[in-house]
């Protein structure tokens, strides 16, 4: 399971974005959701960090 520190680092990230078309509104702060699921974050299979964006 991914760390809930990336997932946190990734939101801060967000704040910074301008997402006009709404396209990162799976970027949410839920305890339901994992970062490595949300569109545009790729996680490396074995560590669970995020590898790409």
């Amino acid at each position: 399971m991914a760390s809930p520190r990336g997932g946190k680092t990734l939101l801060q990230m967000k704040k910074s974005f301008r997402d006009v078309d709404n396209v990162l509104y799976q970027w949410t702060d839920s305890a339901s959701t994992d970062f490595c699921s949300w569109r545009g974050v790729i996680c490396d299979n074995v560590t669970f960090n995020v590898a790409a964006l």
